[in-house]
Parts: C-alpha cells; sequence; structure tokens
C-alpha cells in the first residue's frame, strides 16, 4: 500500500549539518534530491530506479551520479542494494522509522476511535475487529511493529552501517588509490604510500578500522588535510622513531585526549 501523501517531511538542521559535515558539496546536494525522492516513494524511506535515473534526478551524467552514491554509502548516510537488472535501491533509516511511528501512531487513534464507538453501542468485540480493519487497512507488520528503545534504535543504526560498509571492506589493493574521496579505501592508501618508510603499510581494512577513519574524516573532511598529516611523518623524528607508530596509532588519543592526527596536523611535534 502506498503512503498517505504528505506535503512535508521533518528536516532537522542539527543532524544535517552533523552527518553530511565529511560529505563533499556535490554529494550534499544530491543527498537531498535522493531524499525528496524518497519521500514521494511508494515505498517511504527506499527509492528504486538504474543509475540513468539517479543520474537524471541529480542532473549529472552516470558515471558522477555513481560517484556520488558510492560516497554516500561509504560515509554511512545511506544503505544500497544493486539488483541483478542493475537497478539500485537506496534507503534512509530514518525516514523509514518516521513512516512506522507515524503510521502505528494512526492506528492507535483509529483503535481508540472505534473502542470509545463500540463501548457506546455496545458491539461485539469481533465487529471492532472487523471494522478496524476495514477502516485502516494498513500491512500487519506495520501494526505489529514495536516503539523501540533510543538503545535499540542506536544498535540497529550500527547494524544498518556495518552491513553497508560490509563490502568496502577487505585486503588492500594499489587500486583502492584510483576511488574517489572521501572513500576509506581512499584513505588506506594514502596511508601506505605517504608516509614514512619506518611505518609499517595496511593490509586489512576492517569494521574497527574503518570506524575510525570515518571519525578522523569527520575531524579533517578534505583531501589535502590528510595529505599534510600523512606527510607529517616524513618530516617529524618523534612520529619516526615512536615505538607504536602506525595508522591505528595516529587515529587515536594521547594522554591529553587529542588526537595524534590532530597534533601532527598541527605540527605540534616540531616544535
Amino acid at each position: 500500500m502506498a503512503p498517505k501523501k504528505l506535503p512535508a517531511f521533518m528536516f532537522y538542521p542539527g543532524d544535517w549539518l552533523k552527518d553530511t559535515r565529511s560529505l563533499t558539496p556535490a554529494a550534499k546536494g544530491a543527498w537531498i534530491d535522493i531524499l525528496c525522492a524518497m519521500w514521494d516513494s511508494p515505498e517511504r524511506g527506499k527509492s528504486t530506479m538504474p543509475i540513468s535515473g539517479y543520474a537524471r534526478m541529480i542532473g549529472t551524467n552516470e558515471a558522477e551520479a555513481e560517484t556520488l552514491i558510492a560516497e554516500l554509502v561509504d560515509m554511512g548516510i545511506c544503505e544500497s542494494v544493486t539488483q541483478r537488472n542493475a537497478f539500485v535501491t537506496l534507503t534512509c533509516r530514518r525516514m523509514q522509522r518516521d513512516e512506522i511511528t507515524r503510521v502505528s501512531g494512526r492506528i492507535r487513534v483509529g483503535r481508540y476511535r472505534e473502542k470509545r464507538g463500540c463501548n457506546a453501542e455496545v458491539t461485539h468485540p469481533s465487529s471492532v475487529s472487523s471494522s478496524i480493519s476495514s477502516s485502516v487497512p494498513i500491512p500487519d507488520e506495520l501494526i505489529l511493529t514495536p516503539t523501540l528503545s533510543p538503545e535499540a534504535t542506536q544498535q540497529q543504526r550500527r547494524n544498518g552501517q556495518e552491513k553497508a560498509s560490509k563490502a568496502l571492506l577487505g585486503t588492500y589493493d594499489p587500486t583502492w588509490a584510483q576511488e574517489p574521496w572521501p572513500s576509506l579505501r581512499k584513505f588506506v592508501s594514502m596511508n601506505n604510500e605517504l608516509t614514512h618508510k619506518s611505518w609499517p603499510a595496511i593490509k586489512r581494512l576492517d569494521s574497527s578500522r574503518a570506524a575510525k577513519i570515518r571519525r578522523a574524516i569527520k575531524e579533517y573532511a578534505k583531501e589535502p588535510e590528510w595529505q599534510k598529516v600523512f606527510g607529517e611523518t616524513n618530516h617529524c623524528e618523534f612520529m619516526q622513531t615512536y615505538p607504536n607508530r602506525g595508522l591505528d596509532w595516529l587515529l587515536s588519543k594521547g594522554k591529553d585526549g587529542t588526537f595524534n592526527f590532530t597534533k601532527a596536523f598541527e605540527e605540534t611535534w616540531r616544535r
């Protein structure tokens, strides 16, 4: 059943700025267009069409549209599933969750009104169930969906991000250097190519390291900034001789609570 037509959806400026801070301007523009398409989709919060359709909607060519979608998935903004017929499905978990909450609320109100009317008319309970079904024709899976606690919602979001990123993890390959920024694999390739020869190369990108890289890219979102951070390892003796040097150390915090990559960017250890 198609969702009820609504003229507008809730927009949270704070969440938008926080979630899209690490995106390129083109990806931000593409994402707001895709959100609008998801809102008017037969299944709210989900958009399915070929890459050519996304290209027309965004206003670009197919190659650029594919790059922008890859960036959105890579940064955990949305989930993507490519079907055998070359159609690509993008989903926004928050919009889907809000839609379920909205439908469930409408069902509860309908049940309450039906119950009041039935009590007044002393109607048999079976007729109440029948009248509710006919007046609110909502799928059973939505009717039975419970309201998730904040903790369960966060866990669901983490599970979705891990599932979306699974295809992006794996053993290092030199071709990762050709991927567009801010690809996680591009980040690993930069580490392997730009850091001092004493630094160990990253041979595998796992989910734990991917989460650290995403957090770091939110602090410094531009590629030249990370070129400077990695290049600093060639000019700073401390970063070359520190016993636990390497990417994992660079992405961690020091005793003062400051990220080591921040100190590298600010050339703290040269002073």
